[in-house]
């Protein structure tokens, strides 16, 4: 059997054509660029003398700016496809001594709304925290909750909210430190 080819280089061209374009609409989606984010530290106090505190402090952050900077020129906050936290830390700056610390607390969550989202959502809590001494906490976050929908915003709201096995008797500064991954992509 003697196959026959065709000596029409146009049909070559429109089928080679027509694959590459194909191919193209299905990696458009895997094109996805990963931004690492820190807030600046974020200032809050726990006042004395009480079990529960809810601390809200208001940040400005231009992510919009911090997206185009990178080497994602075509990004910007449209763009977002999601954004996790990667890590929650906050350490005490003021005053402390052994009856007033972190040991104080029993636990802490930590809650994000914004102006586009203004639902609070909390995202890293430390619970059954020891009564030990310390002037930092670690605190564990869900890595899989998707913030993106507070992100088209410019202003952020974090909320602390601390409760105390055994209150304290100086107000405690603290600065927390809150790093995300936002991962951007095309439309």
């Amino acid at each position: 059997m003697k196959l026959k080819t065709s000596s029409n280089p146009s049909i070559f061209i429109i089928l080679a054509f027509s694959t590459v374009i194909a191919s193209c609409k299905k990696t458009d989606t895997l094109v996805q660029v990963n931004v690492p984010l820190q807030m600046a530290q974020i200032s809050y106090t726990v006042p004395m003398n009480q079990t529960i505190i809810d601390t809200t402090v208001s940040v400005y952050c231009n992510v919009d700016s911090i997206i185009r900077a990178g080497n994602t020129n075509s990004f910007n906050i449209s763009n977002i496809k999601s954004v996790t936290v990667t890590a929650t830390n906050t350490i005490l700056t003021g005053i402390t001594d052994a009856s007033d610390n972190f040991g104080n607390l029993s636990s802490l969550y930590t809650a994000i709304s914004s102006t586009s989202d203004t639902t609070a959502a909390t995202f890293a809590q430390v619970t059954n925290n020891p009564g030990t001494f310390a002037t930092s906490l670690n605190i564990p976050v869900n890595d899989t909750i998707n913030l993106k929908n507070y992100f088209d915003a410019a202003l952020f709201n974090y909320t602390f909210r601390c409760v105390l096995t055994t209150p304290t008797t100086i107000a405690l500064q603290a600065q927390a430190t809150i790093q995300f991954n936002i991962i951007v992509g095309p439309n």
